[in-house]
């Protein structure tokens, strides 16, 4: 259907609908007769003839115009109103400060002087020439040798070879310098 033919169509059933319902309404309420009447021979009124749409002669289309944008609903303002008065807020007192977490393992206040005492030692993991090129005389040689995986000390060669692996020859470390060196690797294993 045409748009024109379409809005003909709209604007006649909405004249329409407006023409009918005052009668409709009228008809169905409390006339105001007298007692005597039932109301059962009540006849609601025939409604008005609508003059049904004259077909208009075939026109020529025209462009049609652009979709025009419904203008968006504002939402009802509410009045002003006044603010109601708050009562002045009291500071809130200071909490004292949380104590630091503890700082972690260190490297190079723990791990370093095990290190140092156990494994960098002439002959072992220290300069010139350490076993399998693993010189344990810094951070950045036991870094660069890839024997921990920082935030893994499951994964970690050297736990693996301090704590029932063999290393260091002679004594082994304690079970809580291990811990160390597991807290030390899962923390970052960080030059701290």
């Amino acid at each position: 259907m045409e748009r024109p033919r379409l809005n003909l169509l709209v604007t006649a059933i909405s004249c329409l609908a407006i023409l009918v319902f005052p009668i409709f309404v009228t008809g169905c309420g409390d006339s105001g007769d007298d007692d005597d009447s039932t109301g059962d021979d009540v006849v609601a009124p025939d409604p008005e003839p609508v003059p049904e749409p004259t077909p208009q002669l075939e026109q020529q289309p025209q462009p049609e115009p652009p979709p025009q944008q419904q203008p968006e609903q504002q939402p009802e303002q509410q009045p002003e109103q006044q603010p109601e008065r708050q009562p002045e807020q009291q500071p809130e007192p200071q909490l004292p400060p949380q104590p630091e977490p503890p700082p972690g393992v260190s490297f190079q206040e723990e791990i370093l002087p095990i290190l140092q005492a156990s494994c960098a030692v002439a002959g072992c993991h220290a300069a010139p020439n350490p076993p399998k090129g693993l010189n344990l005389e810094t951070y950045a040689d036991f870094e660069k040798g890839g024997v921990f995986n920082p935030g893994d000390s499951n994964g970690s060669v050297v736990i693996r070879r301090i704590d029932g692996g063999g290393m260091p020859p002679g004594a082994p470390l304690a079970a809580d310098q291990i811990q160390l060196f597991k807290d030390w690797i899962d923390e970052g294993a960080k030059n701290n």
